[in-house]
């Protein structure tokens, strides 16, 4: 666990731009690390890229673009919810959800700026449902500062409204991702970890105790 002055120190330096060029942001860089590989197996090569990601939502506003984060994999169990779960804890103010409708999605951006974490968006893909289309257009746009998505409000519906919907977000799925969310994503294949590879049981007092805890009071106190 970070000693309490690490944890002033980089509290203070997690929200400047230059955090990941100095001594302070990577051991706050490596303590992430540390943190997502107790409870997730990831494939060979993904553990900085998804650490340098989660660490990214704390500064996306300094950025012009943002990309995705698309977990996926062929089949259930591969851990995709259990990634999602635990960026949830490191991430900037995550929200978690499945099946957001259209008109919830826009407006939680705009009035939120969550690190969305969208779980269980194979209903994207294939044959798509009005309520995809619509979904994926909003996600098409939110990747880059400044997308927004205009819609019609007020009593008579006769009020032209304008939507941020630029944040970071993530998604699991069970097969591949409409093209223009991929190209948009940083891609993690997800697949069943072996016999001899060993991960920690993921619980609401698990998550906060052991040796890397107390990363996650560090970044809630941003």
């Amino acid at each position: 666990m970070l000693s309490r002055e690490q944890a002033r120190i980089e509290t203070e330096l997690i929200g400047q731009p230059e955090i990941l060029l100095n001594a302070q942001g990577e051991q706050l860089l490596s303590a992430v690390e540390q943190y997502i590989s107790r409870f997730v197996i990831l494939p060979v090569g993904t553990l900085l890229p998804v650490a340098l990601w989660t660490l990214a939502t704390h500064l996306y506003g300094q950025f012009e673009s943002f990309p995705y984060l698309a977990i996926v994999s062929p089949t259930k169990r591969a851990g995709k919810t259990q990634l999602l779960k635990t960026l949830e804890l490191l991430a900037r103010a995550s929200l978690r959800c499945t099946f957001p409708s259209p008109a919830v999605l826009y407006r939680v951006i705009n009035d939120r700026q969550p690190t969305l974490l969208l779980d269980e968006v194979e209903f994207l893909s294939g044959r798509k449902s009005d309520h995809a289309l619509a979904v994926i257009a909003i996600l098409d746009a939110g990747f880059e500062a400044g997308g927004m998505v205009p819609r019609c409000g007020g009593a008579k519906g006769d009020k032209l409204e304008y939507f941020s919907v630029f944040c970071p977000k993530a998604f699991a799925s069970i097969g591949r991702l409409p093209d223009t969310l991929a190209d948009r994503s940083i891609v993690l294949h997800m697949q069943h970890k072996a016999r001899t590879e060993k991960a920690s049981r993921f619980s609401r007092q698990a998550r906060r105790e052991g040796p890397q805890g107390g990363v996650i009071q560090l970044l809630e106190n941003h």
